[in-house]
């Protein structure tokens, strides 16, 4: 993911950030210009719509976070980048980041994971893969978690479209990952 790419600023700590710049011209005889991009983490992440039944009626869970980018709290799918060891190629990686991201966040474990697609978080600036999973979750004990969400809830599969016109999901990783949900079915095949 660097050819042709210079790394122009790396950090190290905590999750690892490179920023990386090429200069090039769009097109033959026009002045070079400089492109910039964000590589975060493995470059790869994941989101997961986790769901479960409650009397018949398909529920989605949701987490309560502070992002201190936005300096905001957001309601949102349990997500995160791939560990390196997850990083293979196929959809494991996706897979494994999923479910291991929905039960350090939540507690939860997992059956049936599906990956419904992936997308490219930012094409100009941030080219992150991100795998979307679907999974039902166990009726196992909740286990601890790392304290990163404040709260989770579950949510009817019916409303998810309402909290998005009201604003209450409002992030691009959950909007996308919705939107893969709705192109494949909400229902689990």
């Amino acid at each position: 993911m660097t050819e042709d790419y210079t790394s122009v600023f790396t950090a190290q700590t905590g999750l690892h950030v490179d920023l990386q710049m090429r200069e090039e011209s769009p097109r033959e005889g026009a002045t070079p210009k400089r492109w910039f991009r964000l590589i975060t983490g493995t470059g790869r992440g994941a989101v997961v719509i986790a769901t479960r039944r409650d009397g018949g009626q398909e529920q989605i869970l949701l987490v309560r976070s502070f992002r201190p980018a936005a300096e905001q709290w957001f309601w949102e799918l349990p997500r995160g980048w791939a560990e390196p060891e997850e990083v293979h190629e196929g959809i494991n990686t996706y897979v494994e980041a999923a479910l291991r991201e929905l039960f350090e966040e939540t507690g939860k474990s997992a059956r049936e994971p599906v990956l419904l697609g992936e997308y490219v978080t930012d094409t100009a600036v941030y080219p992150q893969c991100v795998g979307v999973v679907r999974c039902a979750t166990t009726n196992a004990p909740d286990s601890p978690t790392d304290g990163e969400v404040a709260a989770v809830r579950w949510t009817a599969a019916g409303d998810i479209h309402g909290l998005i016109r009201s604003g209450e999901i409002r992030d691009a990783h959950s909007l996308a990952a919705f939107a893969l949900w709705a192109a494949y079915g909400s229902e689990s095949k």
